[in-house]
């Protein structure tokens, strides 16, 4: 029972962090999505500097942050060792690295004024990027949410394997009550009788008859 306990425990606790996770990275698939809407703004308005420039910053102080989210997830994820996790990081760093560098080359051309390169990497290679980026993302939270829900119905099953077992023990112990009563109502009985009846046979005469001892 108590070892029972104690799983159902450390599943439901396991089943909290991983949700807790889904949500981070469903809220880093959300900032990045609003990191690509800006890199696209920027080549779109690369005509006007200062506006290409003010997009570039607000990308940048975005992207710290988007760092500091992604880095806790997967700290948070590599140290719970769960190995069906490893690939799904492994795909999205890589899809990552493939975005950055794409919005980079962005950005180095709106610096050297080729506004229409700028908008034809944003319009193609750097939104293939970003979408393939988001997906790693999105698919991320779906499996941690899948991974919560396995372990919230095995904590019920165990739960309910556990109350199962309970009630089993309870039965077995009730009717090993019920035949240990049984045995020593019967030792008890049968020597009361065959003393009555001994009792009965000298009242009516029969001095040979003696209680078993």
């Amino acid at each position: 029972g108590a070892i029972s306990a104690d799983l159902v425990q450390q599943q439901e606790s396991k089943a909290r962090a991983y949700t807790e996770i889904a949500t981070l990275a469903e809220r880093w698939a959300i900032m990045t999505r609003a990191q690509a809407e800006r890199t696209d703004a920027a080549a779109r308005f690369g005509d006007d500097p200062q506006l290409a420039q003010y997009f570039e910053q607000r990308t940048e102080e975005a992207n710290q942050q988007i760092e500091q989210l992604r880095g806790r997830i997967e700290q948070v994820l590599r140290g719970m060792n769960d190995g069906d996790f490893a690939a799904l990081l492994d795909q999205t760093q890589q899809a990552r690295q493939r975005a950055i560098a794409a919005r980079a080359q962005i950005f180095d051309r709106l610096r050297n004024g080729d506004v229409q390169g700028a908008t034809a990497l944003a319009e193609g290679d750097y939104r293939r990027a970003a979408d393939a980026y988001i997906k790693t993302q999105s698919d991320l939270a779906e499996r941690l949410k899948a991974k919560s829900l396995e372990l919230i119905e095995s904590s019920e099953k165990t739960a309910d394997n556990a109350r199962w077992t309970i009630l089993a023990v309870a039965a077995l112990a009730v009717a090993a009550g019920v035949v240990i009563a049984v045995s020593l109502t019967r030792g008890i009985t049968a020597p009361l009788r065959e003393a009555l009846a001994v009792a009965d046979a000298i009242a009516h005469g029969d001095l040979t008859r003696s209680v078993a001892t």
